[in-house]
């Protein structure tokens, strides 16, 4: 059975790679390019403004924001099992 998450295709069976081995490899870069981008247009760091002439756009800082959340949720969320 095949599954498209995300933009990858995961085979659901044992001999292939399943979607919290992906998760564990996948998400913690996720929340770390998330994280400096956030960062990176702060008050008083504003590389974005020194770099390219202009400011990140607040909606895609704040989408990166709650990205970076909820990445941080799903890996303390307790698993059952």
């Amino acid at each position: 059975m095949y599954r498209a998450f995300v933009g990858v295709t995961v085979r659901l069976t044992a001999n292939f790679v399943t979607f919290s081995s992906l998760a564990q490899s996948i998400l913690p870069c996720h929340q770390s390019c998330c994280d400096v981008l956030v960062f990176s247009n702060n008050p008083g760091i504003d590389f974005h403004e020194r770099y390219r002439g202009k400011k990140m756009n607040e909606g895609f800082h704040s989408v990166c924001g709650l990205v970076s959340a909820g990445t941080v949720l799903y890996n303390n969320f307790p698993n059952k099992g």
